[in-house]
This record gives C-alpha cells, structure tokens and sequence, in this order.
C-alpha cells in the first residue's frame, strides 16, 4: 500500500522522534482516528472516537500537545479547525505540522534533552 504524504511526513517525524530523545519513549502516540470503513467508524464511535482529533499527541515536560500533520498545500477540515478550538480552549498546546523542521521545533519547545 503506498503511503501518502501526510503519512510518510507523520514517519519521518516519529522516526526523528525515537533518534533526538530515545529516552521518551512512548511519550509520542498515535491517535487511533481513521476507521476502516462504517462498521469499524460505528465501533471506534462507541469507544470514544471523536471527529477531528489530532493525529499524534506527545506528553511534553509542561503538559500534553496535540500535533497534527499536514502537507504544505492540504488544509484542516472543518472537525479538525473545531477540535484544534476545544483543545487550546482547554489550555493545551496544538501544533499543525508541515515539515520535519517544524515538528523538531515542537520537540524543542517540549521536552527537555536529557
């Protein structure tokens, strides 16, 4: 299955993730938010799916963070811009993700090398 590039960016990020800071392990996860199809949407629903939540959140120093990934030219839709509003609202940190550069800014800005 070929990756998009949202997906292959959200990768590299992980993977730079895992060589700067080995010692946060398990700190940086995926958000289970993409069902496979209606009936896995209906199940993930019943579990506590919500519409547009972040792709990855990462337990920071200072709190969790919310990282969204996406391409230079693709937008968030209207679930992801509402959750992105809950989520600030309720005092944390959101990142939109465009590069690798970026999210190594966010690393920076939330954890500490140790």
């Amino acid at each position: 299955m070929p990756l998009g590039p949202e997906t292959r960016l959200q990768a590299a990020c992980v993977n730079l993730f895992y060589l700067l800071y080995p010692h946060a392990a398990g700190r940086l996860f995926l958000n289970h938010n993409n069902p496979r199809g209606p009936k896995h949407g209906h199940l993930l629903r019943q579990m506590g799916l919500v519409a547009g939540v972040a792709d990855m959140t990462l337990l920071g120093d200072n709190g969790a963070v919310f990282i969204e990934f996406k391409t230079t030219t693709s937008t968030q839709n209207k679930n992801q811009k509402q959750w992105q509003k809950i989520a600030e609202k309720a005092g944390y940190r959101y990142y939109l993700v465009r590069s690798v550069q970026q999210f190594q800014r966010c690393l920076q800005q939330n954890l500490h090398a140790s």
